[in-house]
């Protein structure tokens, strides 16, 4: 059987994801706060959809790289 992730599971790599960037900081400050934030809460929408969803990890990386797109041209329009 696949590893199955328990949400006690999903939750511990949400939280170890989020303290891995922690180290910003250091860094940028209490400027970090939101990315960090950002950080863990897209840890807790991207581990189940890899880990549950057949080809999760295209989805994921589908996701990523429209937000990045979208983000991207804004910014991009904006500044």
């Amino acid at each position: 059987e696949l590893l199955r992730l328990t949400q006690l599971g999903l939750e511990l790599v949400a939280l170890l994801f989020g303290a891995i960037h922690l180290p910003l900081i250091a860094f940028k400050g209490l400027a970090a706060l939101p990315f960090i934030v950002a950080a863990t809460g897209a840890a807790s929408l991207f581990v189940p959809l890899i880990a549950w969803v057949r080809q999760g990890v295209l989805l994921s990386f589908s996701v990523h790289l429209a937000a990045y797109l979208v983000v991207g041209s804004f910014l991009r329009a904006t500044y």
